[in-house]
């Protein structure tokens, strides 16, 4: 067995054994670097050897190399033409023609001897290529679950970073005219023509009392301290904001630097104006100073004043609005805390297309993970994995089977002799998609043979698939038999589809599914986010020879739900065999766009 990349030309053994002189055995002398690396990348076994490349015109080079010891790329069989003594094979496309000595899954392959069966070498190809990416899959899901615990373990920080040394920011002053002055002159030689003109007319200026003209000078000189630190002072006395500031960079006394924003802050031309970069630095770091009783006493409803101010100014606004949302959450005000997180998610969403991407980062994993258990922090995350692999599956419709979506459910086993396949009417218009297994050996259904919807059973599939008695393993196979309420039906996704609350951070999610109702839900994802607490976050409890679900879901006719499974496990067979509603318990109420 092999591993294929990008780009990857095939060769059997034996035959190149047989054309070049000395035999494979010479060819492993005369090229080692070409052995080392499909050594490296897993291309090379008993049979086959993969020369990877990266690009069609190295292939055809090592090609037309192949072509001239006597091998033949192809040859023709009847009205088609069939790979023959090697193959050049695209991870993305597959081969360019059939190739009978040769069986492809999953970017592996193997070579068939002619007393090989085709459909078992798949299966073994796909067996070990599931085994894998369940590993891989569940390598990462450690990955993330360790990055939040380091993080739920760590003190509350100010953008993540915060400390007395990178809590000012140096490299941006303001204004264009500041930016040349600094591209042109610091750190630059003084011998040049344009140093000569400007330098006297700043100086000019400056004695003319012009405070801008002191700032422009203390940053010329910036590297002679005790001049540059005069020219700030004057520029200071008269009348220059940015001067102050970029004395407060300089100075290492805290009480002086934070009177010296206080100062730039009261001294600021054009205050009415908005989104400006010096501005909104100014504020976050007079923010951070109230906030964290730097230079002067804390003060946080100051501290929220400023934030506020510098997320109007400020370009780089993210990190200063997790700053203020952290704030929030201290001072008590929760719903004003995540209202703003829904605000930001929201506009998050807009700006990257709609794409799921939690990322576990800065305050917001604190936020979102501090009141939860582990098993809730792991289920969250492997939905979360989960929908991405049923909107990438979505979206390669050429694919004629659905185990994408294991990649998603590592500790599921499906019986190897079956693919994963979905069933969903196209002639009716309020389908629901339902999967199942279909035998490997069987073609493809085409949607004039479909199977009956009436004789479909969406539990029919735990006949095929194994699975430990573990609470992730449970949550894995409950997913799987919900996969239709995260894709809702033909036309009309809102009749099935439902949103997941696992954790407070899915509430931000919510909306209502074919129609354009966000603005009037917000009221919902208040009241949802006013009532939610740690009880209503996800969870599955084992019991001798069953398992217990219970978790939230918003339905766009019913509001937030909060449904409770049971899941029938027969710890012989490793199979689920019944999964079960106990109870749903209705907790805010909503149909469509109407709130009662």
């Amino acid at each position: 067995m092999i591993r294929l990349n990008y780009l990857s030309i095939i060769v059997p053994i034996h035959k190149l054994n047989r054309v070049y002189p000395g035999g494979f055995k010479q060819y492993k002398k005369d090229f080692p670097n070409r052995i080392e690396s499909a050594l490296r990348l897993g291309g090379l076994d008993d049979d086959l050897l993969c020369i990877s490349v990266m690009n069609p015109m190295d292939a055809s080079l090592i090609a037309a190399t192949l072509e001239s010891y006597g091998l033949d790329e192809a040859e023709q069989v009847g009205d088609r033409k069939v790979h023959k003594d090697f193959c050049i094979c695209d991870i993305l496309n597959g081969c360019e023609y059939q190739c009978t000595w040769l069986a492809i899954y999953g970017g592996l392959a193997v070579y068939l001897h002619k007393r090989d069966s085709y459909h078992k070498a798949i299966n073994d190809l796909c067996q070990t290529f599931r085994q894998e990416q369940a590993q891989a899959q569940k390598g990462i899901f450690n990955a993330q679950l360790k990055e939040i615990s380091v993080a739920l373990n760590s003190p509350m920080e100010i953008n993540n970073e915060l400390n007395e040394r990178n809590l000012f920011f140096g490299d941006e002053i303001t204004g264009q005219e500041c930016e040349v002055v600094k591209s042109t002159f610091v750190g630059k030689e003084r011998a040049d023509a344009l140093w000569r003109e400007m330098v006297p007319v700043y100086e000019k200026l400056a004695k003319e009392g012009n405070g801008e003209a002191y700032n422009l000078l203390g940053i010329i000189f910036q590297e002679k301290k005790e001049l540059a630190d005069q020219y700030f002072r004057f520029g200071m006395e008269n009348g220059s904001a940015c001067a102050a500031f970029n004395l407060a960079i300089r100075t290492e006394d805290k009480k002086e630097k934070f009177a010296l924003y206080l100062w730039a802050s009261k001294h600021i031309m054009n205050p009415d104006e908005q989104d400006d970069s010096f501005r909104g630095i100014l504020f976050e770091n007079l923010a951070k100073m109230y906030h964290l009783g730097i230079g002067t006493q804390p003060d946080r409803n100051e501290a929220e004043r400023y934030y506020q101010a510098a997320i109007a100014n400020h370009a780089k606004a993210k990190a200063v609005k997790d700053n203020f949302i952290a704030l929030l959450f201290e001072n008590g005000k929760r719903m004003e805390a995540i209202q703003q997180i829904i605000q930001f998610k929201e506009a998050t969403r807009k700006m990257k297309g709609g794409l799921r991407q939690y990322r576990i980062e800065g305050n917001q994993a604190r936020i979102y993970y501090r009141e939860a258990s582990e098993q809730t922090v792991r289920l969250s995350l492997i939905t979360d994995f989960y929908i991405d692999c049923i909107i990438y599956v979505e979206e390669h419709k050429e694919t004629d089977n659905w185990d994408g979506l294991l990649r998603g459910l590592p500790d599921l086993i499906l019986d190897e002799r079956f693919v994963l396949d979905a069933f969903r009417p196209c002639e009716e218009t309020n389908s629901v998609l339902g999967l199942y297994a279909r035998k490997r050996s069987h073609p493809h259904p085409q949607d004039n043979h479909r199977i009956s919807e009436a004789s479909f059973d969406p539990l029919d599939i735990f006949r095929f698939i194994s699975l430990p008695f573990t609470a992730e393993a449970i949550w894995q196979a409950f997913l799987l038999s919900q996969t239709f309420r995260l894709t809702g039906m033909r036309w009309h996704g809102g009749y099935a589809r439902r949103t997941f609350l696992l954790l407070e951070k899915d509430i931000a999610n919510i909306q209502h599914p074919g129609y354009n109702l966000n603005e009037e839900i917000v009221p919902v994802r208040n009241e949802i986010s006013r009532i939610w607490s740690p009880d209503l976050n996800v969870s599955v409890t084992l019991h001798d020879d069953f398992a217990s679900i219970s978790h939230c879901w918003f339905d766009a006719w019913k509001g937030l739900v909060q449904m409770n499974w049971k899941v029938k496990y027969d710890a012989k067979k490793k199979q689920i065999t019944e999964i079960e509603k106990i109870d749903e318990k209705v907790l805010v109420k909503y149909h469509c766009e109407m709130c009662y």
